[in-house]
């Protein structure tokens, strides 16, 4: 089997793929910290004093804590839901990256990967347009707009269009295939 560049180029995505998902599953456990730290948290103190619970109590405390505190339940299900789907977006990437490697890439199996990464992203793309609602009415401010969430909405809405479209894309590209293959 001779290596070309999109076969080298899928072992290199493949391996950060897997780094980028190790990555994720660490930080999923971490959410009741990161979903504040992004959220509420201002100075280096109050970033400390968060540090300092988990020192103290340790992680399953932290977690009781930010699921039983009305201000931080939201942002850290929501944090929670996005890092699973972000998850899952990766899961699919290396669904497609391993059918680049079988040189089969003109696949129904790619078309499906893509379509279920796509509804990830819009998944994404609704979790962060209710955080920036409940933000805003909590709030009563318009500061909330300056915000990660602001910049996610469109951002995974646009990427999971993309991913439409690349499910299309793929999908009529394995007919044609399987076209093409029966032609004597």
């Amino acid at each position: 089997m001779e290596k070309n560049g999109a076969r080298t180029m899928a072992y290199l995505l493949r391996i950060a793929v897997w780094g980028i998902l190790a990555v994720n599953i660490v930080a999923l456990l971490f959410v009741p910290l990161l979903a504040p730290m992004l959220g509420r948290l201002n100075s280096k103190e109050e970033v400390q004093a968060v540090l300092d619970n988990l020192t103290k109590s340790g992680l399953p405390a932290v977690w009781r804590e930010a699921i039983t505190t009305p201000e931080t339940l939201f942002p850290t299900v929501g944090m929670f839901f996005c890092f699973i789907l972000t998850a899952a977006i990766l899961v699919q990437a290396l669904r497609v990256i391993r059918t680049i490697l079988a040189e089969q890439p003109f696949s129904r199996d790619n078309a499906a990967n893509m379509l279920r990464a796509g509804l990830c992203c819009f998944g994404i793309s609704g979790i962060a347009l209710l955080r920036l609602s409940w933000d805003l009415v909590a709030t009563g401010s318009w500061a909330s707009l300056i915000s990660y969430n602001t910049l996610f909405v469109p951002l995974f809405l646009i990427a999971g269009l993309l991913m439409l479209v690349m499910s299309a894309l793929f999908r009529q590209a394995a007919e044609l295939k399987e076209e093409n293959d029966l032609t004597i």
